[in-house]
């Protein structure tokens, strides 16, 4: 015979004058009697006593039902299925100012049921900001396993406003750095529930993978394209034979063959023997040019250079860049550029790679700026050109 586990009874307010019961129906359990006299077969799995004014301070939902016409306006007792017990004890604890160690240990599982008990109850997402900034300190970032990480992006997006925002903002950016450098495949968030509408928005998890992306892109260029260019187009004796042992001391690297590289992550390629300890033996009759393009150096620097490339997307100029209602795009984002002080009123420092994947406006916008760009600097080279004597040190002059 099956034991049905107790419901667990928790206090609140010890003043409460309200008991909120929380069950589930399931035929193969006993009758149970609803607080409105309703029978079925189901449990209750717990209990909570709070206050019913602070319920109806903080939730319109529960304002309507305990205020308004409905039968609960008249109960002691009101039963519910929407949440989990521990979600529901998360949000009562919260704006009952009564919040336990225990609630900073709870699955990230939970933190997506109190986001959907919030939807439905209508609380302000904003009570439970300090809580989960706290939630994140307590977390340990650096040793969460990336399946966590995912799972973690869209509370992140949800609690960042108000109290603790800055704690939040420094932690959706190391997740999404973590993300792009360490994962191998496709990025997606990770949703642990059933409630399939809480999800980031398309554009933010592409952002994500663009910046992934563009980090693959940079190390090939820098360890393949600078010196393979080089040395293809070399008139020296020495260039065939040092080509064909750069490429062998690639292999050790994981960058070739390139038709492997989508199967690991920046992270693995970057911390690989090859990488960390890259050694090509070169003829004795190589000549300085050659010799400079594959010594340890050069490859030590274009490590260190993609290392610290993406510093994670940054809240703000998300924020900053999402379309306005009347379509005009915010002229603050586009002063980052301008400037070119990247992180100007953020709350994390960061360089123009996260400037430049947090943009979430339309793609059109972004063309329409940088071609303006582009025809702005094209007006001055021609100015400064045609003021030219040809002895300046200008990288970009052709007079």
């Amino acid at each position: 015979m099956t034991t049905t586990a107790s419901p667990k009874n928790i206090v609140i307010d010890e003043d409460g004058d309200l008991t909120i019961r929380l069950y589930e129906s399931n035929r193969l359990e006993p009758t149970i009697t609803l607080a409105d006299g309703k029978r079925l077969n189901g449990r209750f799995l717990a209990s909570f006593k709070v206050s019913r004014q602070t319920l109806v301070d903080n939730s319109k939902q529960f304002k309507a039902e305990l205020q308004g016409y409905f039968t609960e306006a008249t109960r002691s007792v009101v039963d519910t299925r929407n949440g989990t017990a521990t979600s529901l004890e998360l949000w009562f604890r919260s704006i009952h100012n009564k919040v336990t160690d225990e609630m900073y240990a709870i699955p990230i599982e939970e933190i997506w049921e109190a986001l959907q008990v919030a939807d439905f109850r209508d609380f302000a997402e904003t009570s439970l900001n300090s809580w989960f900034a706290e939630y994140l300190k307590r977390k340990k970032l650096a040793e969460l396993d990336l399946d966590d990480m995912r799972q973690l992006l869209y509370p992140c997006k949800a609690f960042n406003h108000g109290a603790g925002a800055t704690e939040i903002a420094k932690a959706w950016a190391f997740m999404t750095k973590a993300l792009a450098y360490k994962l191998d495949g496709h990025i997606t968030e990770l949703n642990p529930t059933c409630h399939y509408g809480l999800h980031l928005q398309h554009n933010e998890i592409g952002a994500i993978n663009g910046a992934k992306g563009s980090l693959r892109t940079k190390l090939i260029k820098a360890v393949l394209g600078g010196p393979l260019d080089a040395l293809s187009d070399a008139k020296c004796d020495c260039s065939a034979e040092v080509l064909k042992r750069y490429i062998r001391s690639l292999k050790k690297t994981g960058l070739w063959p390139m038709e492997l590289l989508h199967k690991k992550s920046i992270e693995e390629i970057l911390n690989s023997p090859g990488f960390l300890e890259f050694e090509c033996t070169l003829p004795d009759a190589a000549c300085t040019r050659c010799t400079s393009l594959c010594s340890p150096s050069y490859i030590s620097s274009a490590r260190a250079k993609i290392a610290n490339d993406f510093d994670g997307l940054c809240l703000d100029c998300m924020d900053l860049s999402r379309p306005k209602v009347d379509g005009n795009a915010d002229m603050d984002y586009w002063y980052h550029d301008t400037t070119r002080v990247w992180d100007r009123d953020c709350r994390i420092s960061h360089k123009q790679p996260t400037w430049y994947f947090s943009f979430m406006g339309r793609e059109q916008e972004m063309k329409l700026h940088r071609k303006k760009k582009n025809e702005a600097f094209q007006r001055r080279k021609l100015e400064h050109e045609a003021l030219c004597s040809g002895f300046c040190n200008v990288p970009w002059c052709e007079a």
